[in-house]
């Protein structure tokens, strides 16, 4: 695991607790405290001694161990983020399982549906929600098989190149239905607006 680039920090608490160190002494501090988090939570004896010499106004804030000096305070906070982010991770990994069995069910439904249609309109419905949300382009041929089938004059060609060059939208809308789009044509076949569609204006 990567090491934790940041602690908490609370002005009030440090402003209390160093009320009667001048500005250098606050620098020496929070460099000590900066130490400590960068190093594990522990500062080797040897550098504390050397970085802090007779400053006992800032050494008093450290605790010694055999292992070194250390900041309670700053320690409770790393222990406490540490563990915050191991719970994170853990609740995570959770999600994805969940995640992952709920993929794999989901997978697995289809053996398990019914043979009867008890739930036919629970798929009607959800069919009819994806067909209204979820467009497909249809192809150049699909739209002139289905004018030459409805037969009511309108020119596939026209209607498929109007549209692909317009990225198959009804106004500002993506269309939803193209073959109903072909009946507003059938429609309209007879009106200024289709009369006066050109090629030049479809391509």
């Amino acid at each position: 695991m990567s090491k934790d680039p940041a602690f908490l920090f609370y002005p009030q608490d440090f402003i209390t607790g160093t009320m009667f160190m001048n500005n250098e002494q606050v620098g020496l501090y929070v460099r000590l405290l900066c130490a400590q988090h960068q190093h594990g939570g522990i500062i080797d004896k040897d550098l504390f001694n050397q970085t802090v010499q007779n400053v006992k106004i800032v050494k008093d804030k450290f605790i010694e161990s055999e292992d070194g000096f250390y900041n309670q305070r700053l320690m409770d906070e790393m222990v406490k983020r540490k563990k915050k982010s191991t719970n994170l991770s853990l609740n995570a990994l959770k999600r994805w399982e969940k995640e992952k069995e709920y993929k794999g069910n989901a997978i697995a439904l289809p053996k398990h549906m019914p043979i009867e249609n008890e739930n036919e309109d629970v798929n009607v419905n959800v069919i009819k929600k994806n067909k209204r949300d979820f467009f497909k382009k249809p192809t150049l041929d699909e739209v002139l098989s289905y004018c030459k089938e409805r037969n009511a004059g309108v020119d596939g060609n026209k209607f498929f190149n109007y549209y692909e060059s317009n990225g198959w939208k009804v106004g500002k809308n993506t269309m939803k239905n193209w073959r109903a789009a072909v009946h507003t044509w059938e429609k309209n076949i007879d009106t200024k607006e289709v009369k006066t569609m050109k090629p030049n204006n479809l391509l």
